[in-house]
């Protein structure tokens, strides 16, 4: 288990194993034993657990400085790994990595939001959505992914609601509002065009952000999204419930992508879901994609993804007014580099999933059919 020094007044952003200290409560424990032998050897114990807590601390400095060097950066990418201060009540740092397209800016941003593997928050690695990423570059945009409490790098825990799907998100939301503030005030970023994303439970999170009605917030991606939460007595209803809040307190526009073969999400689950969200006043475009290859839910993260989701979001950035045409090709994905010459794409029509996996040649026309 990968804990935290969370009682000292800084965090530790790095995945390393450390050990939480708890100075208060060896404070008091020195108080207790102490009461009755006068304030010298109280005040000689104080400095001792200071300089205790210091000794722990400073191999885990120098773990963290080790790690952050040895991470492999895509210089190609412009990629940099930053850390964003969130929270009022409880603030940390964030760790998230930034991809920029090369020139001076102002650029757009898009704000994607990771998923939750199976297993401990913190032992998940930086996201950094490989096809999704490089398909927002070569149109122009900047990409952000941050890294939620207790995951990866970040500051502070993880902590879900007991089978309060709803403010899950929300608080979620909050942390991911704080990075859009922080994003906003950097010169090279654009704070009027920005598209909030993300896949499972950062889809969800996405959809809860749309709730904040941030003014810089153009659009919402979700892919897949939801969270699962098979111990809670009608989760899926719940996500239903909670769509429908959502939908009612958002005025942002969305595309939604679903398939039939999802491992996570039934069909039925999700149709609730957006049929929920848009009853409440919720602008969704729902995608669906049929079957893709083993599980759709994972669609984004394979290649073959590309030419099911790439003509869908074209269009939908473009009726937002934001950059939805190729113009930095050398950020597509190598193997769509080559290609050049291809039939005139179709925008907007996505063909079943499982036709269009594995043909490079339609991949190709997907992610360039808007080439100038």
């Amino acid at each position: 288990m990968v804990a935290r020094l969370e009682m000292l007044p800084w965090e530790i952003n790095a995945t390393v194993r450390r050990t939480a200290i708890d100075e208060d409560f060896l404070y008091v424990k020195v108080a207790s034993l102490c009461a009755s032998n006068g304030s010298d050897v109280f005040d000689m114990l104080t400095i001792f657990i200071k300089r205790l807590a210091l000794l722990l601390l400073l191999p885990l400095l120098m773990a963290s400085a080790y790690c952050h060097a040895d991470e492999s950066l895509d210089a190609s990418l412009n990629e940099q790994v930053i850390s964003v201060p969130v929270g009022k009540a409880h603030p940390v740092l964030l760790q998230a990595t930034l991809f920029k397209p090369s020139g001076p800016g102002p650029f757009p941003l898009v704000v994607m939001n990771h998923g939750k593997d199976v297993g401990h928050a913190d032992e998940q690695p930086r996201y950094r959505a490989r096809y999704a990423t490089r398909y927002f570059l070569s149109r122009g945009y900047a990409v952000v992914l941050p890294m939620l409490r207790g995951f990866a790098g970040s500051g502070g825990r993880f902590v879900l609601h007991d089978c309060d799907i709803e403010a899950d998100g929300r608080q979620q939301a909050a942390d991911i509002g704080a990075v859009i503030d922080y994003m906003s005030k950097q010169s090279d970023i654009d704070p009027h065009r920005i598209v909030v994303a993300g896949q499972s439970f950062g889809g969800w999170n996405a959809l809860a952000v749309g709730t904040l009605n941030h003014p810089g917030v153009r659009g919402l991606v979700n892919f897949s999204g939801g969270l699962s939460e098979p111990q809670c007595p009608w989760w899926g209803s719940h996500l239903a419930d909670a769509a429908a809040h959502y939908g009612a307190d958002t005025r942002v526009p969305s595309i939604w992508f679903y398939g039939d073969n999802d491992s996570l999400f039934s069909t039925s689950t999700w149709h609730s879901m957006h049929e929920r969200y848009t009853a409440s006043g919720g602008q969704a475009e729902l995608v669906e994609v049929g079957r893709f290859m083993n599980d759709s839910h994972n669609m984004m993260a394979h290649l073959e993804g590309m030419p099911v989701w790439v003509p869908k979001m074209d269009t939908f950035l473009g009726k937002l007014g934001l950059p939805n045409r190729l113009v930095q090709a050398r950020y597509l994905p190598a193997e769509l580099r080559s290609g050049t010459e291809y039939a005139a794409a179709q925008p907007g029509q996505a063909a079943p999933a499982e036709a269009r996996a594995g043909q490079a040649s339609d991949l190709a026309e997907a992610a360039t059919g808007h080439s100038e």
